[in-house]
Parts: C-alpha cells; sequence; structure tokens
C-alpha cells in the first residue's frame, strides 16, 4: 500500500512541476496580445480625441 502511494504522490508531484514550467509558456503569448492590442486601441481612442485620424 505504501509504496503504490509513494509512486501516485511523486507521479502527482512530477505533473504539477511540469505544468508549473510549461504554463508561462502557453500563456505568455496570449498575454502579450491581449496587451498589444490594448495599447492599439488605446492610441485609436486618443488619436480618435486628437481629431488625427491619419495617424493610426
Amino acid at each position: 500500500m505504501g509504496h503504490t502511494f509513494e509512486k501516485f504522490k511523486q507521479i502527482v508531484i512530477i505533473a504539477s512541476l511540469s505544468l508549473l514550467i510549461v504554463s508561462p509558456l502557453i500563456f505568455h503569448p496570449i498575454i502579450t496580445a491581449k496587451s498589444e492590442e490594448r495599447n492599439v486601441y488605446n492610441k485609436a481612442l486618443l488619436a480618435l480625441e486628437e481629431l488625427d485620424y491619419v495617424s493610426c
């Protein structure tokens, strides 16, 4: 019983660490794209307020 539980515990720890390592690689491009999208939108709003339509 104890050996099986230890093996399961090791598998869970390895899977958890793998997710911690891989998750930034997955989420970083998504967060960067959303941030860039928000920046472009804010620039467009500023240009609209300044009536500078050509800059966008």
